[in-house]
């Protein structure tokens, strides 16, 4: 990621032209409302939800299986998560009503036939994407999921460079990969990714529930990016997050402006 920001520094132009230049002129976003959510019931899901949907997104992720028993627990407490995560989507549903995009993310807890049942019983609430079930290295079984579930599957948010991100594309096991900016191996190795996904069809929506500079490194990233799905934006954090970069980071209703000039953070 450095020398992609240097050269755009040096050069007074977006990291993103270096890349061949803006594919559109706005990002989608969606609001991660999952660390914003104190109250993990199934009534501060859908109040955050609610909310975020006030400060203008049209689509929304949380993890509410968060804190899930290890499956070697009684089938009792593996039962009762079962149904809290559950019942925490339906009411995020009703909460925003049925035009809203709403992504799961499961964080690897499950199994496979666990995986398979959640997201049976999650089809009338008509997820937008069902994330990492399980982890994402069982590739095999992540493609059995996914062949009989009705959700589009999103995976891959710690995996590292095209060895980690590859097997997952080639084998038809998601249908959104997720390298983080972060530590997937930086933009360049990021932008070889959404290559290889291309040519199998897979789109890309990159892992960032981060702060500002990782949101710019990642929007300089999608805003190239012919098979771009949608940005993640860490939701419900202090006003003033935005303006520890310039140009200060703004949404609005939804979008972000793709990156027109480099970024670089505020005094």
């Amino acid at each position: 990621m450095p020398s992609w920001v240097w050269f755009s520094k040096a050069l007074g132009a977006p990291v993103c032209d270096l890349f061949g230049g803006r594919l559109r002129d706005a990002l989608p976003c969606y609001a991660n409302i999952n660390r914003a959510t104190a109250n993990r019931q199934p009534a501060g899901f859908a109040a955050n939800a609610r909310a975020a949907v006030a400060d203008g997104f049209a689509a929304l992720k949380a993890a509410p299986f968060d804190g899930f028993p290890a499956l070697t627990q009684p089938v009792a407490a593996v039962g009762a998560a079962t149904e809290l995560g559950i019942a925490c989507v339906a009411a995020m549903r009703d909460a925003v009503g049925p035009d809203v995009a709403i992504k799961s993310d499961a964080t690897q807890q499950l199994c496979v036939p666990l995986s398979i049942e959640v997201a049976r019983r999650l089809e009338p609430h008509r997820l937008s994407w069902y994330e990492e079930p399980i982890p994402p290295e069982q590739v095999a079984n992540t493609k059995t999921i996914r062949d009989v579930i009705t959700q589009p599957m999103a995976g891959g948010e710690y995996l590292v460079g095209m060895h980690g991100f590859a097997p997952l594309c080639q084998q038809g096991a998601v249908d959104i990969v997720m390298p983080d900016v972060k530590h997937c191996g930086g933009l360049a190795e990021a932008r070889r990714m959404a290559v290889v996904a291309e040519l199998h069809g897979v789109a890309v929506s990159p892992h960032n529930p981060s702060g500002p500079v990782a949101t710019a490194a990642s929007a300089q990233l999608c805003a190239a990016m012919s098979n771009f799905d949608i940005l993640e934006f860490q939701w419900g954090e202090v006003g003033w997050r935005g303006d520890l970069i310039t140009p200060p980071e703004r949404f609005e209703n939804g979008t972000s402006p793709c990156p027109t000039a480099p970024v670089s953070a505020s005094n």
